[in-house]
């Protein structure tokens, strides 16, 4: 992810696309408020796309439906309070909700 801010940075013309909100997260959490700001204006701009926005992909062969409930939810939850993004829908690679 740090490599994704430097390039989006230098590349205003480049977008990158990002699923799992548990790993971002991650990185989030140790990032300085400069940081954050700047990845939030490329959340805004459309630079980097949060696509699901599920805290885990789960498996789709065999998915416990309140558990994939609850991913979307956390991850969701997650953007809306640290990016002050919510989606209108959710989509997966074979449908959407």
């Amino acid at each position: 992810m740090d490599n994704m801010v430097v390039f989006l940075k230098d590349h205003p013309k480049m977008r990158f696309m990002w699923c799992e909100i548990a790993f971002f997260e991650l990185w989030w959490s140790a990032q300085n408020d400069s940081t954050k700001t700047l990845v939030k204006k490329f959340v805004s701009t459309g630079q980097l796309e949060i696509a699901s926005g599920s805290w885990v992909m789960t498996d789709e062969a065999t998915p416990f439906f309140p558990s994939t409930v609850d991913n979307i939810i956390e991850g969701q939850q997650f953007i809306y309070n640290e990016l002050g993004k919510s989606f209108s829908r959710h989509g997966f690679l074979d449908f959407l909700v």
